[in-house]
């Protein structure tokens, strides 16, 4: 049996997909998966698991250990992006997930464009997202550009990790518009629901799960990680303890979408959309290269609530170990294991939860506030406005001249810095 062309690196995957393909012929589909907020030690810590694709990719794959993110702010829209071109953040430009727009005065999505409009494949979307912020193309474009017919398909449950794999254009990208809790893509792509697309999220749509739990997939005894972790903060409704109920209070609400999206459930649904698509679509069996980019979200959602440590991320990925087995079967049958190339990275990884005696949480509002004061007391009031404008992640956005000001003043900088 052909060995597959699988590349396994937790940061520069597109980098080795194209060194991959020079050296072993152009293939006639790449994959390029993104597990959110994958750690590279997850494959260490819960090797005892792999029983499907995370064994695949690691006996069958090259695997790149020393991989390295050479950039400061790891966030989804910057990882995928970096992914999605192979370029740095500096260079393609998405910087963060959200910045301060001085012009507007307001936070903007790194996917925003007021000049697009999305589509529904359910309830109405309000908002515009394309990869027109994005100042370079990234290999779907090239494909595009180079390979005459070549189709892109990009998957996800954010805009800014399908988008950013996918980058100006695409015969299939989608994404879950939370405001609307429907699937979704954008006129930057589409005309229309694309057919293909849309017959599948109407045979399956996934609020037929409101009502069921998320249950451990395995006995509890053969766990590396405990139930109930110190410092997790469990979505509303939910407690730190398994079984957790997939039930919004009123339906397939909000509360639903939430829920459904930090469980399990919603990487099965992506990769099940991705068969179908590779089906309709006829991906990587046609003579041209096409793409194929899926970002498995439900990884980042559970992180957020429950740290790494914790069971219910163990319990993700062993189900997405089963669901990763189930799509490269899916292309072994379909496309041929020596016809396509696929690389699964991520976008970034995680800390442990920052809980006493270890540290602890600090706000951004408290940080802007503590700026603020600061800042009060070094230059006086402000007749309007204030000295701060947004505090965003890790970004401080000061009103204009400010900044001049502290750097004008070492006892005004050092002052600023020791508030801190």
């Amino acid at each position: 049996m052909k060995k597959l062309r699988i590349v396994l690196s937790l940061a520069f995957g597109l980098l080795t997909v194209l060194s991959g393909v020079e050296a072993q012929g152009t293939p006639r589909l790449v994959v390029v998966l993104v597990v959110d907020q994958m750690r590279a030690d997850y494959l260490q810590t819960f090797a005892r698991h792999w029983q499907g694709g995370f064994r695949t990719l690691l006996t069958e794959g090259a695997v790149f250990d020393n991989a390295r993110y050479p950039y400061l702010d790891t966030l989804t829209c910057t990882g995928h992006t970096t992914i999605g071109t192979g370029a740095l953040p500096h260079t393609h430009g998405m910087v963060a997930n959200t910045w301060w727009d001085r012009e507007a005065r307001r936070l903007v999505g790194c996917t925003n464009d007021p000049d697009a409009t999305d589509i529904s494949y359910g309830r109405p979307a309000r908002i515009g997202n394309s990869g027109k912020p994005i100042l370079v193309p990234t290999l779907a474009d090239e494909l595009r550009a180079q390979k005459p017919g070549a189709r892109v398909v990009s998957l996800s449950l954010k805009a800014r990790s399908a988008i950013g794999l996918a980058g100006h254009g695409g015969d299939a990208i989608v994404w879950f518009d939370d405001e609307s809790g429907s699937f979704a893509t954008s006129r930057a792509y589409a005309s229309e629901p694309v057919s293909a697309v849309k017959a599948f999220i109407d045979a399956h749509p996934y609020e037929k799960e409101n009502g069921i739990s998320w249950t451990l997939s395995a006995p509890a005894d053969s766990y590396v990680m405990r139930d109930a972790g110190v410092g997790e903060r469990p979505p509303a409704s939910w407690s730190g303890l398994f079984p957790h109920s997939l039930a919004g209070r009123n339906g397939a609400d909000a509360l639903f979408a939430q829920l459904w999206q930090a469980s399990p459930r919603s990487d099965s649904y992506l990769e099940g959309l991705a068969e179908s698509l590779i089906d309709s679509l006829s991906l990587g069996q046609r003579d041209t290269t096409d793409f194929l980019g899926i970002s498995f979200s439900a990884l980042d959602e559970v992180g957020h609530s429950f740290g790494p440590e914790s069971r219910e991320i163990e319990d993700v990925l062993r189900q997405l170990d089963v669901a990763l087995q189930r799509l490269i079967a899916h292309l072994d049958a379909k496309v041929g294991r020596a016809n396509y190339m696929l690389a699964i990275s991520a976008d970034h990884g995680v800390a442990p939860i920052a809980s006493a005696p270890r540290g602890g949480r600090i706000a951004n509002e408290d940080v802007r506030e503590r700026i603020e004061e600061t800042l009060t007391g070094l230059f006086g009031p402000l007749e309007r406005g204030s000295y701060v404008e947004a505090a965003n992640f890790t970004d401080v956005y000061l009103a204009p001249g400010v900044f001049d000001r502290l750097r004008a003043s070492h006892t005004a900088m050092a002052t600023l810095e020791q508030s801190l």
